[in-house]
C-alpha cells in the first residue's frame, strides 16, 4: 500500500494545493497564477493592451542627499539650503581622506517653510528632482541645473549651547 500524505495534493473544488500551500485569489497566490486568473482577457501574460510596457515610461531625474546643514537663504517664497556630504576613499598611497563635497538645493512653499526653519549643523536627508533651465544673461544663454526638493526630514537635530 502507498502513502499518498507526503505527495502534493490539489482539490479540484476548492483550487487549494498542498504543495505549494495557496488558495486560489488568496494573497499566497503566485503572481503568474494571479495575474492570469484575474485578468479577463489574456493574450499572452503581459501583453494586454493596458499592460504598463505598452504606455509611454516618464522619465525622471532624482536625486537624494543626507548631510550636514551649512548655510540656508531665503526670500520671497524660495529657500536656498547648502548641505556638506563628506565622502571617504583611498588616495594613491593607500590611506584614507575624506572629501567634502557642498550641496545647494532650492526649495519651494512648503519645502521652503521646512528650510528656512532648519538650524546650521542639523543632518537631514533630501530628496527631489533635478531641473535643466537656461536663460539668457547679457544677451548670452546661461545654463543650470537645480535641484528642488520636494521631500526631506532632519535625521538629527544639531544640539543647541546650553547658557550658564
Amino acid at each position: 500500500m502507498h502513502d499518498n500524505s507526503a505527495m502534493p495534493h490539489f482539490n479540484r473544488k476548492t483550487g487549494a494545493c498542498s504543495a505549494y500551500g495557496f488558495q486560489p485569489y488568496g494573497p499566497n497566490l503566485p503572481f503568474f497564477l494571479l495575474r492570469a486568473l484575474t485578468t479577463p482577457e489574456t493574450n499572452g501574460i503581459g501583453n494586454e493592451p493596458d499592460d504598463l510596457r505598452s504606455k509611454k515610461m516618464q522619465n525622471i531625474a532624482k536625486f537624494e542627499v543626507r548631510g550636514n546643514v551649512v548655510k540656508i537663504n531665503a526670500g520671497n517664497g524660495v529657500a536656498y539650503i547648502t548641505v556638506v556630504v563628506e565622502s571617504n576613499r583611498k588616495n594613491d598611497d593607500g590611506e584614507w581622506e575624506t572629501s567634502k563635497k557642498f550641496i545647494d538645493m532650492t526649495a519651494f512653499k512648503k519645502s521652503a517653510d521646512w528650510v528656512v526653519n532648519r538650524t546650521p549643523g542639523d543632518l537631514v536627508q533630501i530628496e527631489g528632482t533635478i531641473e535643466p533651465n537656461e536663460y539668457e544673461k547679457d544677451g548670452q544663454k546661461v545654463y543650470s541645473t537645480d535641484l528642488v526638493i520636494r521631500s526631506q526630514a532632519v535625521l538629527t537635530p544639531m544640539k543647541k549651547k546650553e547658557e550658564d
